[in-house]
C-alpha cells in the first residue's frame, strides 16, 4: 500500500478548479502523509520526503506551499526547515509569509512529531529555525493584545516560535546546550540572554541524570555489583575503574608481571600484553578489541566494547621513554584520539595510556618548564579539558599513567624507606635480579 500512496504523491493534482476542490484534495494529503510518516520504512518516508520538496520548490511564493511544507515536516524536519527559509525568502512580505509558513509547522506537528534523522541534524535546523524567526518575526514586532481576543494567525505564529526554543531545550545532548548558549551571546535574543543560559544549564542538568536501567542490568547490578554500560559516562566510568584496578595489581598482587612488562620496549607487544590483562578484568561487562579498524583505515591500540549496547571506548598506549616529547604526546591526544577515534555518537570516551617504567626522568612542557610523570599526565589532562569544553564536552578524554616501576614500601620500624626489589631507587634491581645476570634488559629508573 505504502508504495501506492507513493505514486499517488507523484501524481497529486497541481491545478485545482476551485478553493472548494482544493480544501479536499488538502485533507487528502494529510491523512496520506500522515500513514507513510507513521508507518512507512525509511526508504519510503524519504520518497516520500524528496516529492513534497520538490512540490514546495515549484510553489515557492505561493499558498500552495504551505500544505506541501506541512507534510515535508512530518517526513524530514531538516528539508522542511530549508523549504520553509526558501518559501518565505521568496516573498516579498516575509513576516506575513513567515506567519503562515509556521502555521503550517503547527499543523505537521500536531499530525507528527517533527521527525529528524539524529539529535545532531535537529539541532542544526532548529538552530536555524529559531535564527530565521527571530529575524522576520522579533519578539520587540508583536502587537499588545489587551483583554479578551479571538487567537490570530499572527499570535499562533509567535506560539511556534517559542515552541522551536522549547524542541532545542527538549533535546538531549551536548549539542543542544551548545546551541542555548550559542543563542544567548547573539543580540537579537538580547531580551533574555539569562533564560536562556537557565534553559541551558537545565538542559545539562537533565543529561546528567538520565541513567536507566533494564531488567537484566538490575540483575547484573546484584551479581556482579555493577551493570554494564550503556552511555558515555558509564562506558568512561568503567574503562577508568579498570585501569585502576589494573595499576593497583601490578603494583601490589602477589603474581604480579611487572618484572616482565619492564622488559617490553615495543608498543604493539604492549598492547598485546595490556590488553589481555583488561580482557581478564572485564567480568563480562565488556569485550576487548585490538587493533579494531576505525574510519579512514585507522587501528585502534585497544578498544572496549560494552556487553549489552553499541557504547565503544578506546585506549591508545604511547611509551612514556625518550620516543614522545610532551608536544607530541598533546598533538597524539587531539589528532589521533579526539580527531580520528572519537567520531561516531557511540565512541565518545577516550583514554590516553602513558606506560612509564622509570627510564626518563623529566619532560620539557611549552614555556620551558620541566615535569615528572605526574606533571606530565597533570598538563595533559588540563590540555583533554580544554579540548571536551572546546567540543561542547562531545566527548570524555583522560590521561592516565601506568607506573611499572617497584612500589616504595615504609620500613615497618619507620626508619627509612626501600623499594620492593632491594635497596636503591624504584625499579632498581634486587641482589636476586643481579645474580640472575646482570644484562637482563630490565630498564633502570633514572
Amino acid at each position: 500500500m505504502l508504495p501506492i500512496l507513493c505514486t499517488a504523491l507523484e501524481r497529486w493534482p497541481r491545478r485545482l478548479r476551485s478553493e472548494e476542490v482544493g480544501k479536499w484534495w488538502n485533507s487528502h494529503l494529510g491523512y496520506v502523509v500522515r500513514i507513510i510518516a507513521r508507518t512507512g520504512s525509511e526508504e519510503v518516508r524519504m520518497r516520500a520526503a524528496t516529492i513534497c520538496r520538490d512540490r514546495v520548490n515549484a510553489a515557492l511564493g505561493t499558498a500552495a506551499a504551505h500544505e506541501w511544507l506541512a507534510a515535508l515536516f512530518q517526513l524530514d524536519g531538516v528539508r522542511a526547515v530549508d523549504a520553509m527559509i526558501d518559501h518565505v525568502s521568496a516573498q516579498k512580505d516575509r513576516a506575513a509569509a513567515l506567519v503562515r509558513a509556521l502555521g503550517a509547522v503547527e499543523q505537521g506537528h500536531r499530525s507528527v512529531p517533527l521527525r529528524f534523522p539524529d539529535d545532531r541534524s535537529k539541532v542544526e535546523a532548529l538552530l536555524r529555525a529559531v535564527r530565521f524567526t527571530y529575524d522576520v518575526l522579533h519578539p520587540s514586532t508583536d502587537p499588545v493584545r489587551i483583554g479578551a481576543h479571538s487567537v490570530d494567525d499572527r499570535e499562533e505564529a509567535e506560539g511556534v516560535r517559542d515552541f522551536l526554543i522549547g524542541a532545542l531545550f527538549e533535546t538531549p545532548g551536548s549539542d543542544a546546550w551548545r546551541a542555548l548558549m550559542e543563542l544567548a551571546d547573539e543580540p537579537a535574543f538580547g531580551h533574555f540572554p539569562d533564560r536562556l543560559r537557565q534553559i541551558a544549564r537545565q538542559r545539562a542538568a537533565k543529561d546528567a541524570d538520565q541513567t536507566f536501567l533494564e531488567p537484566q542490568d538490575v540483575i547484573d547490578l546484584e551479581t556482579r555489583a555493577e551493570a554494564a554500560p550503556h552511555d558515555t559516562d558509564t562506558m568512561h566510568e568503567l574503562v577508568a575503574e579498570r585501569l585502576r584496578e589494573l595499576q593497583h595489581g601490578l603494583r601490589h598482587d602477589d603474581f604480579t608481571n611487572r618484572r616482565t612488562l619492564r622488559r617490553v620496549t615495543a608498543e604493539p607487544e604492549m598492547q598485546v600484553n595490556l590488553a589481555g590483562l583488561l580482557r581478564g578484568l572485564s567480568r563480562d561487562a565488556y569485550k576487548v578489541v585490538r587493533e579494531d579498524e576505525a574510519a579512514d583505515l585507522k587501528k585502534t591500540d585497544i578498544r572496549f566494547l560494552s556487553s549489552r549496547s553499541r557504547q565503544r571506548a578506546v585506549v591508545e598506549i604511547k611509551m612514556a621513554d625518550a620516543r614522545w616529547t610532551a608536544v607530541q604526546l598533546r598533538t597524539a591526544l587531539e589528532h589521533q584520539l579526539v580527531q580520528l577515534y572519537l567520531r561516531m555518537p557511540d565512541c565518545r570516551s577516550g583514554f590516553l595510556l602513558l606506560v612509564h617504567d622509570g627510564s626518563r626522568a623529566t619532560w620539557s612542557l611549552p614555556g620551558g618548564d620541566e615535569v615528572d610523570i605526574g606533571g606530565l599526565v597533570d598538563w595533559l589532562q588540563r590540555e583533554g579539558r580544554a579540548l571536551c569544553e572546546r567540543d561542547g564536552f562531545a566527548f570524555r578524554i583522560d590521561t592516565v599513567a601506568l607506573d611499572l616501576r617497584d612500589p616504595v614500601l615504609v620500613d615497618p620500624h619507620g626508619q627509612k624507606q626501600k623499594p620492593v626489589g632491594g635497596k636503591g631507587k624504584p625499579g632498581s634491581k634486587s641482589p636476586r635480579e643481579q645474580a640472575e645476570g646482570a644484562d637482563d634488559g630490565l630498564p633502570e629508573d633514572h
